[in-house]
C-alpha cells in the first residue's frame, strides 16, 4: 500500500542528501483500509512495520497481515468444481474526498478499463488486479484468475451524499483433481461395477456376503467424502448423489440375492419344473 503525504517532504540538498527513511508505522498517518467482509472480526494487521517514505512524500507501508472473508461455496460438482470469492477493501473513516483509492497496474502494459456491471454502475476493471510476484502456488487449488474493480458507492443511510471508494478483488479458483480422482472416484466406480458381479454368483450364501461387503465399502467411502466436502446444505455433490444411488442399487441386490438364495434351497414340486420348462 502506497500514498503520499505533502506533510513528509524535504529538499535532500539539505539533509545530507537523504531521499528515504524508515519510520514506524504509528508515529505517521495511515489510511484506514480494512476488509468489509471479514470473515473473523480480528484485526488484520499482526505486526507495525516501519514505513518508507521519500523526500517526495510518497509512503509506501507493506505490513504483514492474513485476511479472511466470507465466501460462497458451491460444491455440487466436487472434485472438479470451480470457486469464486471476492474482497471488498476500502477506507472506514475517509470518503472519496478525503482519500481516492485506486489500483496500480503491476506491468506497464496493463491498462485500467472503464466497465459497467449487471446494474448499470460504472466502475474502474483490472484484469490482473494484485502483484503475484510472492505468490506460492497452493498443492490443492489453482489460481485461474485475480482481478479488481474499484467503486464509488453512496451509503445514503448514513452517510448522506459522501461517496467512498473500494476495490474489490475477485479470485477465481479451481480444485487440484489427482488425489481425489485416484484416491477416490475411480475406487468407488469399481465398487459399482463389482455390485453386478453379484448376480453371477451362484445361489449360495455367498452371494449375500459379497453384496453386504460392497455395501460397507461403499458406506465407508461415504464416509470419507463427508470429511472431504465443505459442510453445507445448499446443495448435494454429484458425487455424494452418486455413492447414494449405488447405495440403493446394493441394497436392492441384497434383497434380491436374499430371494435367490432362499428359493434355491426351496423345494420345488417336479409338476413347477415342467410347466416353467414347457412354457418359459
Amino acid at each position: 500500500m502506497q500514498w503520499n503525504d505533502y506533510k513528509l517532504t524535504w529538499d535532500p540538498e539539505k539533509w545530507n542528501n537523504i531521499r528515504k527513511l524508515h519510520v514506524p508505522s504509528d508515529q505517521i498517518w495511515i489510511p484506514d483500509i480494512i476488509l468489509y467482509n471479514n470473515a473473523d472480526g480480528e484485526p488484520h494487521i499482526t505486526i507495525m512495520s516501519d514505513a518508507l517514505v521519500y523526500y517526495t512524500g510518497a509512503v509506501v507501508w507493506k505490513p504483514p497481515s492474513i485476511y479472511k472473508s466470507f465466501c460462497p461455496i458451491d460444491i455440487e460438482y466436487f472434485p472438479y468444481d470451480k470457486q469464486s470469492c471476492s474482497m471488498k477493501f476500502g477506507g472506514w473513516s475517509y470518503n472519496g474526498f478525503q482519500i481516492d483509492v485506486r489500483q496500480i497496474p503491476t506491468n506497464p502494459t496493463d491498462n485500467i478499463e472503464t466497465q459497467y456491471d449487471e446494474n448499470g454502475k460504472e466502475y474502474q476493471f483490472l484484469e490482473q488486479g494484485m502483484d503475484l510476484s510472492s505468490y506460492y502456488p497452493s498443492r490443492e487449488w489453482d489460481l485461474i484468475s485475480l482481478t479488481s474493480r474499484r467503486y464509488e458507492r453512496l451509503y445514503p443511510g448514513c452517510c448522506g451524499q459522501e461517496f467512498y471508494i473500494d476495490i474489490t478483488f475477485s479470485l477465481s479458483i479451481r480444485r487440484k483433481t489427482l488425489f481425489y480422482t485416484v484416491n477416490l472416484v475411480i475406487p468407488c466406480m469399481l465398487i459399482a461395477i463389482l455390485t453386478t458381479f453379484v448376480f453371477y454368483i451362484p445361489g449360495i450364501e455367498h452371494k449375500v456376503s459379497f453384496s453386504i461387503a460392497v455395501l460397507v465399502t461403499l458406506t465407508v467411502f461415504y464416509l470419507v467424502l463427508i470429511d472431504l466436502i465443505p459442510p453445507t446444505s445448499m446443495v448435494i455433490p454429484l458425487i455424494g448423489k452418486y455413492l447414494l444411488f449405488t447405495m440403493f442399487l446394493v441394497s436392492a441386490s441384497i434383497f434380491l440375492s436374499v430371494l435367490t438364495v432362499g428359493y434355491y434351497r426351496r423345494y420345488v414340486d417336479l409338476f413347477i419344473h415342467l410347466f416353467i420348462f414347457f412354457y418359459f
